[in-house]
This record gives structure tokens, C-alpha cells and sequence, in this order.
């Protein structure tokens, strides 16, 4: 037995679609409310006992929302950095570094010329793959 769907749920159901995917997919962002543009310089630790040391965003460059630059994790026991893209929506930075077969995800909120309440993912990163931690930097 064939179900019949009246024509007005097909009206529904793509009224639904159009009002969630909108032009961008249905995220909202904030425009930014800061400017990554230049060198930060703060620290890091692993939350799950891989250490600590420098972090350095260095040379970064952001053009509207995105960002792109290098970053560096001094005495990382794994690996020392890579290029990094990413976006800034309203005060938040999210990022990811890419360098070989490495992959960290990172965010942070931006105030000023504080960067604070810093994590990172180590998506694929050798024996560090999985760890997790905290940084904080600020522009120098």
C-alpha cells in the first residue's frame, strides 16, 4: 500500500531546510571584535602529563575572520610546530595546526592583547596523539 504525504508537509519540510541552511549553513557568527595580526607569546601544559613549556604564534596575519600564520610548542615531546589557519568569530579563536602528518586543533577567547582559557587537541600527533591541555599568550 502506498502512503500519500499530504502537500502541505512538503511545504513544511523545505521551509525547514531553507530557514536552517540560510546562505551559511545555519552558523551565525559575530563579526570579530579583535585583531590576531602579529606575534603572541605565552605557555602551555598537557592535562595529561606530557609536559609544559613556550607556545609562540608567530607572524600571524588575520584578514576579516581568517587567521593564518606559524605556531610553535617549545619542549613539545613530539613535535615543535607548524603553519596554523583558523577564524575568529566575535572574541573566540579557533585554529589548526598542520605540519606533516600533525594535527592540533586549538581555540581560544581574545581580549585585547590577551589570549587566555587556551586548549588544544592533539587530533594525530605521534605519541601525542590524543593529549590534551591549556595555553594562554599574549602579544608581544
Amino acid at each position: 500500500m502506498t502512503r500519500v504525504v499530504p502537500w502541505w508537509t512538503a511545504i513544511l519540510v523545505a521551509a525547514a531546510i531553507l530557514v536552517r541552511c540560510g546562505t551559511g549553513g545555519g552558523d551565525t557568527c559575530a563579526p570579530a571584535s579583535v585583531n590576531l595580526t602579529g606575534h603572541w607569546a605565552g605557555s602551555w601544559s598537557s592535562s595529561k602529563g606530557l609536559g609544559e613549556g613556550t607556545i609562540s604564534f608567530r607572524s600571524l596575519v588575520q584578514s576579516g575572520p581568517a587567521v593564518k600564520g606559524q605556531v610553535s610548542f617549545g619542549r613539545s615531546p613530539c613535535f615543535s610546530g607548524g603553519a596554523i589557519s583558523g577564524s575568529i568569530c566575535g572574541d573566540t579563536f579557533t585554529g589548526a595546526l598542520s605540519a606533516g602528518g600533525i594535527d592540533v586543533k586549538l581555540s581560544a577567547r581574545v581580549s585585547g592583547t590577551q589570549m587566555s582559557g587556551g586548549s588544544y587537541n592533539m587530533v594525530s600527533a605521534g605519541a601525542c596523539t590524543g593529549d590534551t591541555g591549556t595555553f594562554s599568550a599574549q602579544l608581544s
